[in-house]
């Protein structure tokens, strides 16, 4: 009776293993697949990557026309950036328009480190000392 037991629980395990396997898949096993792709897949591939790189493009063209400059800094506007060492690394400062004329002229009245560095960069936007 004792062989008879063992055989019945042999059996029932094995069906429960029967039972519990998954499906096969139509890989066979392989994950991922390594054979080539299909016709279909390199296609939707090719599509994929189309749209992506046509979507950047056109990004870049958008940006390009209306992102490039705030709305601060007008084509109009002359803007001063001065980037200066200090004792806590380094600042930058930065101003357009009546600000930035203002400023300019108050480093044309000094002569320090940091406003001929200032009058550097309005010479180079275009604000001249006044007289």
């Amino acid at each position: 009776m004792g062989r008879e037991l063992l055989v019945e629980r042999c059996l029932l395990s094995t069906h429960r293993a029967d039972r519990t396997k998954e499906p096969s898949t139509a890989t066979q096993g392989k994950t991922p697949p390594t054979g080539p792709l299909t016709a279909g897949e390199r296609r939707g591939v090719l599509i994929a990557a189309t749209v992506i790189v046509t979507v950047f493009a056109v990004a870049a063209v958008v940006w390009a026309i209306f992102g490039g400059r705030s709305n601060s800094q007008r084509p109009a506007e002359n803007c001063v950036t001065v980037a200066m060492a200090s004792s806590m690394g380094g600042g930058v400062e930065h101003a357009c328009g009546r600000a930035a004329h203002d400023w300019c002229q108050a480093a044309y009245a000094h002569g320090d480190v940091h406003a001929r560095a200032v009058q550097v960069q309005c010479r180079r936007a275009g604000i001249a000392p006044e007289s």
